[in-house]
């Protein structure tokens, strides 16, 4: 068996996934409150039958049928936005733990900045629809990419393949003077 030994700072990388876990809760939330505010009146008035707490229809079937224009556009904007958290979720997740694996303070740094824009991305799309998201979107996909290039990064140098390249660089560079020379 082969010890791990982990820098104390990635407790810090684990702090930021347990908040990027518990943010996504919070967007879930806003969903929520969007479909009491939007759906709810809508089944109250128009299904009583089956307005009985359950959850039916995610805001594109037979029960958005009855809303108007305004309240389906509140209601799918805040599903949209907890949607695209949900499917980002899981690789931000990996991409943090991996890059804090090797680089924790840049890790949750970026995870950090990443929740910031996270906010943002959620705080305008459910309130102004996708026109507004494109702040939040920069930051957090600015901090994706640095997550992903720090996991990556690290990984292929822990695997040893940054010396190869760096050998293949040096093989090539050699060979280029050698030419240059004729």
């Amino acid at each position: 068996m082969v010890a791990v030994e982990v820098d104390p700072e990635f407790a810090y990388v684990l702090a930021v996934a347990a908040m990027i876990g518990f943010q996504l809760l919070m967007t879930g939330a806003v969903a929520g409150g969007a479909r009491k505010k939007f759906l709810s009146p809508v089944m109250k008035k128009e299904f009583p039958k089956y307005n009985k707490g359950g959850y039916p229809d995610m805001g594109n079937g037979k029960f958005s049928e009855k809303m108007s224009m305004e309240q389906w556009l509140g209601f799918n904007n805040a599903q949209r936005a907890h949607y695209n958290y949900l499917e980002q979720a899981p690789a931000v997740i990996v991409f943090l733990l991996v890059c804090g694996f090797f680089f924790p303070c840049l890790a949750s740094t970026t995870g950090i900045v990443y929740m910031i824009g996270r906010f943002f991305y959620t705080s305008a799309y459910s309130k102004k629809g996708a026109d507004s998201r494109l702040f939040g979107a920069i930051i957090l996909d600015i901090a994706i990419l640095v997550l992903f290039g720090g996991a990556m990064y690290g990984s292929l140098q822990y695997a040893g393949f940054t010396k190869h390249v760096e050998q293949v660089y040096g093989i090539l560079k050699a060979k280029a003077m050698q030419m240059q020379d004729l």
